[in-house]
Protein backbone atom coordinates (compact mmCIF):
# COMPACT_ATOMS: atom_id res chain seq x y z
CA UNK A 1 0.00 0.00 0.00
CA UNK A 2 1.20 3.59 -0.96
CA UNK A 3 4.50 2.23 -2.62
CA UNK A 4 4.29 3.94 -6.39
CA UNK A 5 6.37 3.02 -9.37
CA UNK A 6 8.90 6.01 -9.17
CA UNK A 7 11.53 4.62 -10.69
CA UNK A 8 10.17 3.90 -13.74
CA UNK A 9 9.39 0.16 -12.89
CA UNK A 10 5.79 -0.95 -13.58
CA UNK A 11 3.21 -2.06 -10.88
CA UNK A 12 3.15 -5.58 -9.66
CA UNK A 13 -0.64 -5.71 -10.59
CA UNK A 14 -2.02 -4.56 -14.14
CA UNK A 15 -5.90 -4.97 -12.91
CA UNK A 16 -5.05 -2.56 -9.64
CA UNK A 17 -3.38 0.26 -11.21
CA UNK A 18 -5.16 0.33 -14.75
CA UNK A 19 -8.15 1.33 -12.68
CA UNK A 20 -6.69 3.99 -10.37
CA UNK A 21 -4.26 5.12 -13.41
CA UNK A 22 -5.60 8.51 -15.05
CA UNK A 23 -6.21 8.27 -18.97
CA UNK A 24 -3.06 10.63 -20.40
CA UNK A 25 -5.13 12.50 -23.63
CA UNK A 26 -2.81 11.66 -26.91
CA UNK A 27 -1.37 14.47 -29.31
CA UNK A 28 -4.17 15.90 -31.14
CA UNK A 29 -7.16 13.60 -29.60
CA UNK A 30 -10.04 16.31 -30.41
CA UNK A 31 -8.95 16.31 -34.36
CA UNK A 32 -8.06 12.83 -34.24
CA UNK A 33 -11.16 11.47 -32.91
CA UNK A 34 -13.08 13.89 -35.33
CA UNK A 35 -11.12 12.18 -37.94
CA UNK A 36 -12.35 8.90 -36.67
CA UNK A 37 -15.99 9.39 -36.58
CA UNK A 38 -15.98 11.10 -40.23
CA UNK A 39 -14.55 7.89 -40.94
CA UNK A 40 -16.50 6.05 -39.59
CA UNK A 41 -20.03 7.69 -40.95
CA UNK A 42 -18.54 7.14 -44.40
CA UNK A 43 -17.41 3.83 -44.25
CA UNK A 44 -20.29 2.25 -42.28
CA UNK A 45 -23.54 4.76 -43.56
CA UNK A 46 -25.88 6.57 -41.15
CA UNK A 47 -27.73 3.15 -40.02
CA UNK A 48 -24.63 0.77 -39.11
CA UNK A 49 -23.11 3.81 -37.68
CA UNK A 50 -25.75 4.52 -34.66
CA UNK A 51 -25.48 1.13 -34.20
CA UNK A 52 -22.04 1.26 -33.97
CA UNK A 53 -22.35 4.26 -30.88
CA UNK A 54 -25.25 2.39 -29.43
CA UNK A 55 -23.15 -0.92 -28.65
CA UNK A 56 -20.44 1.44 -27.64
CA UNK A 57 -22.43 2.77 -25.38
CA UNK A 58 -23.84 -0.51 -23.96
CA UNK A 59 -19.64 -1.83 -23.75
CA UNK A 60 -18.56 1.41 -21.89
CA UNK A 61 -21.51 1.65 -19.62
CA UNK A 62 -20.58 -2.24 -18.47
CA UNK A 63 -23.35 -4.13 -19.85
CA UNK A 64 -21.45 -5.67 -22.93
CA UNK A 65 -18.27 -8.12 -22.73
CA UNK A 66 -15.19 -7.00 -24.49
CA UNK A 67 -15.31 -10.15 -26.85
CA UNK A 68 -19.12 -9.52 -27.79
CA UNK A 69 -18.23 -5.95 -28.55
CA UNK A 70 -15.18 -6.55 -30.32
CA UNK A 71 -17.29 -9.36 -32.28
CA UNK A 72 -19.56 -7.11 -32.88
CA UNK A 73 -17.72 -4.24 -33.97
CA UNK A 74 -16.17 -6.38 -36.43
CA UNK A 75 -19.18 -7.36 -38.02
CA UNK A 76 -20.58 -3.82 -38.37
CA UNK A 77 -17.82 -2.54 -40.05
CA UNK A 78 -16.48 -5.69 -42.23
CA UNK A 79 -12.68 -7.04 -41.95
CA UNK A 80 -10.83 -4.50 -43.70
CA UNK A 81 -12.36 -1.29 -42.25
CA UNK A 82 -12.30 -2.76 -38.48
CA UNK A 83 -8.36 -3.68 -39.05
CA UNK A 84 -7.89 -0.20 -40.26
CA UNK A 85 -9.96 1.62 -37.50
CA UNK A 86 -9.84 -0.33 -34.73
CA UNK A 87 -6.16 0.21 -33.38
CA UNK A 88 -7.60 4.21 -33.47
CA UNK A 89 -10.66 3.44 -31.74
CA UNK A 90 -8.48 1.76 -28.75
CA UNK A 91 -6.11 4.38 -28.44
CA UNK A 92 -8.57 6.94 -28.27
CA UNK A 93 -10.96 5.35 -25.92
CA UNK A 94 -10.64 7.11 -22.69
CA UNK A 95 -11.04 4.27 -20.00
CA UNK A 96 -7.43 2.79 -19.20
CA UNK A 97 -9.77 -0.40 -17.83
CA UNK A 98 -12.07 -1.21 -20.95
CA UNK A 99 -9.24 -0.31 -22.90
CA UNK A 100 -7.13 -3.91 -21.30
CA UNK A 101 -10.29 -5.37 -21.28
CA UNK A 102 -10.58 -4.80 -25.46
CA UNK A 103 -6.41 -5.01 -25.20
CA UNK A 104 -6.53 -8.56 -24.26
CA UNK A 105 -9.39 -9.38 -26.82
CA UNK A 106 -7.49 -7.46 -29.59
CA UNK A 107 -4.33 -9.14 -28.55
CA UNK A 108 -5.77 -12.91 -29.02
CA UNK A 109 -8.07 -12.09 -32.02
CA UNK A 110 -5.04 -10.73 -34.22
CA UNK A 111 -3.16 -13.84 -33.70
CA UNK A 112 -6.08 -15.66 -35.26
CA UNK A 113 -6.57 -13.03 -37.88
CA UNK A 114 -2.98 -12.49 -39.00
CA UNK A 115 -3.73 -12.65 -43.05
CA UNK A 116 -6.10 -9.71 -42.27
CA UNK A 117 -3.91 -7.73 -40.24
CA UNK A 118 -0.78 -8.13 -42.45
CA UNK A 119 -2.80 -6.76 -45.08
CA UNK A 120 -4.45 -3.70 -43.79
CA UNK A 121 -1.26 -2.80 -41.75
CA UNK A 122 0.73 -2.48 -44.83
CA UNK A 123 -2.08 0.29 -46.56
CA UNK A 124 -1.75 1.91 -43.43
CA UNK A 125 -0.18 5.09 -43.37
CA UNK A 126 2.59 5.93 -40.38
CA UNK A 127 0.90 2.28 -38.92
CA UNK A 128 2.56 -0.72 -37.21
CA UNK A 129 4.09 -2.26 -40.47
CA UNK A 130 3.08 -5.33 -41.80
CA UNK A 131 3.29 -9.32 -40.97
CA UNK A 132 0.49 -8.56 -38.41
CA UNK A 133 2.33 -6.06 -35.97
CA UNK A 134 0.19 -4.35 -33.93
CA UNK A 135 0.39 -0.65 -34.32
CA UNK A 136 -0.28 -0.13 -30.45
CA UNK A 137 1.28 -0.14 -27.01
CA UNK A 138 0.71 -0.63 -23.70
CA UNK A 139 2.31 1.59 -21.38
CA UNK A 140 4.54 -0.11 -18.50
CA UNK A 141 4.13 1.69 -15.89
CA UNK A 142 -0.34 2.78 -16.25
CA UNK A 143 -1.19 0.45 -18.41
CA UNK A 144 -3.08 3.02 -21.37
CA UNK A 145 -3.19 1.29 -24.48
CA UNK A 146 -1.58 3.87 -27.17
CA UNK A 147 -0.64 4.21 -30.86
CA UNK A 148 3.40 3.70 -31.06
CA UNK A 149 3.72 6.90 -32.42
CA UNK A 150 2.09 8.36 -29.54
CA UNK A 151 4.49 6.03 -27.16
CA UNK A 152 6.69 8.59 -26.38
CA UNK A 153 4.56 11.78 -26.07
CA UNK A 154 2.66 9.50 -23.44
CA UNK A 155 6.13 8.36 -21.25
CA UNK A 156 6.93 12.30 -20.81
CA UNK A 157 3.60 12.61 -19.20
CA UNK A 158 5.00 10.20 -17.17
CA UNK A 159 8.35 11.92 -16.60
CA UNK A 160 6.84 15.43 -15.75
CA UNK A 161 4.68 12.97 -13.19
CA UNK A 162 7.25 11.85 -11.71
CA UNK A 163 8.99 15.55 -11.28
CA UNK A 164 5.77 17.35 -10.56
CA UNK A 165 3.45 15.44 -8.44
CA UNK A 166 -0.42 16.92 -7.90
CA UNK A 167 -0.28 18.02 -4.26
CA UNK A 168 -2.41 16.26 -2.04
CA UNK A 169 -5.20 18.31 -1.25
CA UNK A 170 -7.22 16.06 1.15
CA UNK A 171 -5.87 16.87 3.79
Amino acid sequence: PGFNPLNGFPPLSASLDSAKAEYKTPPNFAERNSILVTKMESALGLDSFELFKQVSFTFRSGNMPPLEYYSTCRKIMGPSTFSELFPELLALLPDIEKQQELWTVYKSEIGKDQQIRASSSAKKKGGGGGNGVSPLEVCATCYQVVTSSDLRSHLTCHALDNHFPALDTQN
